[in-house]
């Protein structure tokens, strides 16, 4: 929008023109591509007239509305006679006897799309009570300014919008005057479409301003899709809120709109999920089945060393009561030298399984018993 503001400014001088007496050839071209890169509902062109030009514009209004033919052209619109005055309100068109805003009118004057739309060239924005706020902000700030919310009341008749007002000056000179407005009527589902892709679950964000109530929208993919007037989200995800100030374009003070965005359950139902439970129980399962080899292991060796220490004991026992004292002591001692001598670096087997087995095969070449 600015950048078209621009190109007014630098193309009206070269046509000779001067403001407010300023038609913008191929306006319906230049309208529909601004139209489809801004997502506006409706573009005017409102130049600033005073009390003094009131009645020199009334004129050039009626002799330059050809405009209006070439654009009902390529809507397919039927032509109008356009308003030979500076009317309020719209239905029925009565004549604005004195003006609203200082001594200021503001007409439409081009406006895409023209069709449905031709019976509104002349008419008076500032009889929109939004319309001098925004209008005395962009001045100050000479900068576009949005207006607070439109249409956000319970018995409005349509989605909620706003007005954009993009000033349009003179001259490309830094000091140069206002001389006109771009006046753009904004759904407020545009600044929800197309944030975030397809098959993203669904958000619910609320535009909440000071100046006018809270509405809200269900964000599905890139669609945004109007629920109601009020705060609409589900006050189960309080906790989750997010929220951010609209810092597009700077807005009315005082009517500062600010966003928040909650989830939904069906977004909280897709985070959802049983995979920390499955990881927990395998792990668990994991630790029984350690465990368990561990203490089958530590069974096994426990039952082994117990047979063979019963063994020995039997063994010990059966000797100890065939053979005295310091016959079991002689043969024990000759069966340890026999070992060391035929296996120096053998390693020896232990004492008890040696003594059994010396007990039950006396070696050959020991000394008599006797």
């Amino acid at each position: 929008m600015n950048s078209w503001s621009l190109h007014i400014t630098a193309s009206v001088p070269i046509a000779g023109e001067t403001w407010p007496f300023v038609t913008i050839p191929q306006f319906a071209w230049q309208g529909k591509d601004a139209l489809e890169k801004t997502g506006a509902r409706i573009l005017s062109i409102c130049p600033i007239v005073s009390s003094e030009t009131r009645a020199e514009w009334e004129q050039y209004s009626v002799k330059n509305q050809e405009w209006i033919s070439d654009a009902s052209a390529n809507y397919n619109a039927s032509l109008l006679n356009i308003s030979t005055f500076i009317f309020r309100p719209v239905y029925p068109p009565l004549e604005a006897t004195e003006p609203l805003y200082e001594d200021k009118y503001l007409p439409i004057w081009q406006t895409v799309p023209i069709k449905e739309n031709q019976i509104m060239v002349n008419f008076d924005v500032f009889n929109y009570t939004v319309v001098p706020k925004v209008f005395e902000s962009m001045m100050s700030s000479k900068a576009p300014v949005l207006s607070e919310t439109i249409n956000a009341m319970p018995d409005s008749y349509g989605p909620p919008e706003s007005f954009l007002s993009v000033p349009i000056f003179e001259s490309l000179q830094p000091t140069s005057r206002i001389v006109g407005v771009i006046l753009a009527m904004m759904p407020w589902e545009r600044y929800f479409a197309n944030l975030i892709p397809q098959g993203t679950p669904p958000m619910v964000a609320v535009v909440s301003n000071p100046c006018t109530e809270s509405f809200s929208y269900r964000i599905e993919g890139p669609s945004a899709i109007f629920m109601g007037i009020g705060d609409l989200h589900d006050a189960t995800f309080d906790s989750l809120e997010a929220s951010a100030d609209v810092a597009v374009v700077r807005s009315v003070q005082g009517c500062e709109n600010t966003i928040y965005i909650y989830p939904t359950q069906a977004f909280q139902d897709t985070c959802t999920t049983n995979l920390p439970m499955l990881y927990t129980i395998c792990a668990l399962c994991l630790f029984i089945l350690t465990a368990g080899s561990f203490y089958l292991y530590d069974s096994t060796i426990r039952r082994r060393h117990k047979k063979i220490i019963k063994a020995a004991t039997l063994s010990n026992a059966l000797v100890s009561s065939l053979f005295p004292e310091n016959v079991r002591s002689r043969i024990i001692s000759e069966e340890s030298q026999r070992q060391r001598s035929d296996s120096p670096d053998k390693p020896t087997m232990g004492t008890r399984q040696t003594s059994v087995t010396s007990m039950v095969e006396i070696p050959k070449g020991s000394k008599p018993i006797a």
